[in-house]
């Protein structure tokens, strides 16, 4: 009985500690981007790729609409990332992390993927 108590307080520690999903576990910084599958690209205001391209610990570059590069700050909590907002009217831009190399955007689904070096 004893021996059966130890190996259940042992199981129940080790899973209680396991803290995997607070933290990242992998190097964030580079560039994911979206191809756009059907895109024309035939006006400067359209781009067929979109990126969010990840400078260091705590500051991105996006390019989501347009030709207009977005400087943001982000945090990740999870497994997901989240940007600040520098205006009012400023779209919301968060991604959830899938794996190392794929993002996707909470707002619209859309799949990110990293770029090899």
């Amino acid at each position: 009985m004893k021996n059966l108590f130890l190996i259940l307080f042992s199981i129940f520690t080790i899973v209680s500690c396991s803290n995997s999903e607070d933290e990242t576990s992998f190097d964030i910084n580079g560039q994911f981007t979206d191809n756009l599958i059907e895109c024309s690209g035939i006006s400067i205001e359209q781009n067929c790729v979109k990126f969010i391209s990840f400078i260091d610990d705590s500051e991105v570059y996006i390019l989501y609409e347009g030709d207009i590069i977005l400087k943001r700050i982000y945090q990740i909590k999870g497994t997901q990332i989240t940007t600040k907002k520098q205006f009012e009217n400023d779209l919301e831009i968060s991604f959830k992390i899938i794996d190392e190399t794929t993002l996707k955007r909470i707002q619209d689904n859309a799949i990110f993927k990293k770029e090899s070096i």
